[in-house]
């Protein structure tokens, strides 16, 4: 399973005038094709991480740096793909969306879901259950008690009553 990371511009019509719509997103699962290949994307990014990957941000970032380091500014239309062990980066670039920091922030929404997604998609190691009061615990009061304290037991009120003895001799 790997976590996806994706944002591509895409133009509205086919005239050369017509508007351009930022999609973004983050999904979580067994690796696809892949997402900025549609015929009227005009430049994408898309950043695949294992999920090992402790901090998405730092990740997404350190990739696309690494791309660039390694193969330069490929210019417009061209898609550039570098993979290392950390994860994968795809990205075709266009005036505008040609720095590491342009394609940081289109990223930038996404990021909070992608980090849930991942928590939430990590298998969690079991725990031992916390220690439980046992439902038939008797109220402990005592006969020259002044008053009765609700007893809790690891932060949670259990119904048990403990007895407070007067202080008074």
């Amino acid at each position: 399973m790997e976590l996806l990371v994706y944002a591509r511009n895409v133009r509205e019509g086919h005239l050369a005038g017509s508007p351009i719509r930022r999609e973004a997103g983050a999904v979580v699962g067994e690796p696809s094709a892949m997402v900025g290949s549609g015929g009227r994307a005009r430049s994408f990014v898309e950043i695949r991480l294992p999920m090992a990957a402790f901090d998405p941000c730092t990740e997404i970032q350190l990739l696309i740096a690494k791309a660039f380091a390694a193969w330069g500014h490929p210019g417009g239309g061209r898609v550039l793909r570098f993979r290392s062990a950390r994860g994968s980066v795809a990205m075709m670039l266009e005036p505008g969306f040609e720095r590491a920091r342009d394609l940081c922030r289109a990223l930038d929404p996404v990021l909070p879901r992608a980090r849930l997604l991942l928590e939430r998609a990590m298998p969690r190691p079991s725990m031992p259950r916390p220690m439980r009061a046992r439902p038939g615990v008797p109220r402990l009061v005592a006969p020259d008690a002044e008053r009765v304290v609700p007893l809790e037991v690891l932060g949670r009120p259990t119904g048990s009553r403990l007895a407070v003895p007067r202080l008074d001799g």
